[in-house]
């Protein structure tokens, strides 16, 4: 597409304190760049070209509303969901016409009475009267576009419709389908990961799901530091280069820096600095918290397991990390279920369909992981032991730096030796290097106490080292 150098794309700007659930509000946001004022001349042609299909796609979806059964008033997810089957520009259409050349039309009625359920408002948006939820999939659209101005639009609202926990359309799809809704989902989700793919030298567009982050991209911006850890780190790499089992579990007392060991290594993948064999690969974070919870019924987290890892599958050179990896085994049972995480990932680890590495204390190591011997064969151990004094110092030493920064203080090097002297006498329930730059960190507050500006540079002296201690 042709670029309109004359007017760029105006840049979208969220104004503080915004009320979301202000329809006029949100209308006025999303058709910023084309005021009163405004002449046709005057509008951005990328903006225009960029929604014009979805226009189209709400206008298809109006009709359907009408034609249906129900005879809605409001456009729902299901309806646009199914006008988005039926563009043959949408992977998700590709997907569908795939599993199954069903007569889409066959479903509209049941999508319409779907759409019904609940007390959702119309919402006027761009002329057409749609539900809460379709206003915000759209409003989400244009921040999307804001990242990634060459990403398709309908395929972002698929995904973001797919992704939605108040969307019941996907019983529309089961029932258009007729086969189980996991073949259904795991076609759309591969056509439209596919489709996300970004060329080389533009920007990285992700759409994640909740409970995975990418950790080597929010490394990239905060510069970790490591020290003292060169053979944990390298021992690491090796790991996951293996053919044969490339899943690595970092175990060792709480505080001893294990999961920094694997924030460092995201940084260095974001940097192309890690071994050769690890060259564009990356590191995501998995929230077991999160991936858990909610899940209820029967069945329900064997589905959003499986929805998990074909996203995870999709990702190209993705490396999964769980901090505190002990939870995976028993995560989910009770729920009316005898299945865990653990089982359900010990297929994917044995096949080597993916990396992973875990972080867990020694012991829920022996209590827990231990006892499952065919989850803890899938995994090579790294010790990750408690430093010593001398290599304590030069670790609070690398922390010292950051804290100056943060705090807006200055710490004298001949104190760090000081601080990690008293933290080891008086702390014996935590592990160095943790419990020493926890006391750094409460060194520099009392310091800062002291400030009668905030512009002013307090130096953190050995008297505020041993107020931390003062009951």
């Amino acid at each position: 597409m042709e670029k309109n150098k004359k007017n760029p794309p105006k840049e979208f700007v969220v104004p503080e304190g915004f009320d979301f659930t202000d329809s006029e509000a949100v209308l006025r946001l999303l058709t910023a760049d084309k005021s009163e004022n405004s002449s046709k001349e005057e509008v951005d042609l990328d903006e225009e070209q960029y929604f014009q299909p979805l226009l189209e796609i709400l206008e298809e979806a109006a009709k359907l509303s009408k034609s249906s059964p129900a005879k809605c008033k409001t456009i729902d997810t299901g309806l646009i969901l199914i006008s988005l089957i039926k563009d043959k520009r949408t992977a998700l259409s590709k997907a569908f016409y795939e599993l199954n050349k069903s007569d889409i039309l066959s479903v509209v009625g049941y999508c319409a009475r779907c759409s019904m359920l609940g007390e959702r408002v119309p919402m006027d948006l761009l002329g057409y009267s749609c539900s809460g939820e379709v206003r915000d999939i759209v409003f989400a659209a244009r921040l999307y576009h804001q990242l990634d101005p060459d990403v398709n639009i309908l395929d972002v609202v698929s995904r973001l419709i797919l992704s939605s926990e108040r969307c019941n359309a996907k019983l529309a799809m089961t029932m258009l389908l007729q086969q189980d809704v996991q073949t259904l989902e795991n076609a759309i989700n591969l056509a439209l990961f596919s489709c996300h793919k970004t060329k080389s030298g533009s920007k990285n567009f992700e759409l994640l799901p909740p409970e995975l982050s990418n950790l080597s991209e929010s490394m990239k911006s905060k510069e970790p530091v490591l020290a003292k850890r060169e053979k944990e780190l390298k021992l690491l790499q090796n790991a996951l280069c293996t053919m044969e089992k490339p899943n690595a579990l970092l175990v060792g007392p709480a505080g001893t820096g294990k999961s920094a060991i694997v924030e460092y290594l995201a940084y260095l993948l974001a940097l192309n600095k890690a071994s050769p064999m690890l060259e564009g690969k990356k590191i995501y974070q998995l929230d077991m918290a999160s991936f858990v919870a909610g899940s209820k019924y029967v069945g329900e987290l064997e589905s959003k397991f499986i929805r998990l890892m074909n996203n995870v599958l999709s990702l190209e050179n993705a490396i999964l990390f769980v901090d505190e990896a002990h939870t995976i085994v028993g995560a989910g049972q009770g729920m009316n279920s005898n299945t865990d995480v653990a089982q359900l990932l010990k297929p994917y680890l044995a096949r080597g369909d993916i990396r992973m590495v875990g972080a867990t204390t020694a012991e829920e190591y022996d209590r827990i992981i231990k006892k499952d011997a065919a989850f803890k064969r899938r995994f090579q151990v790294i010790e990750v032991l408690e430093p010593s004094i001398p290599d304590t110092i030069d670790m609070v030493s690398m922390q010292k730096a950051k804290r100056e920064s943060f705090y807006n203080v200055v710490i004298d090097e001949k104190l760090v030796p000081f601080i990690v002297s008293l933290a080891n006498e008086k702390i014996k329930d935590y592990a160095f290097p943790d419990k020493a730059v926890s006391v750094m960190d409460t060194a520099c507050v009392n310091a800062i106490a002291e400030r009668q500006d905030r512009t002013q540079i307090m130096e953190v002296k050995q008297k505020h080292v041993e107020n931390v201690f003062e009951k």
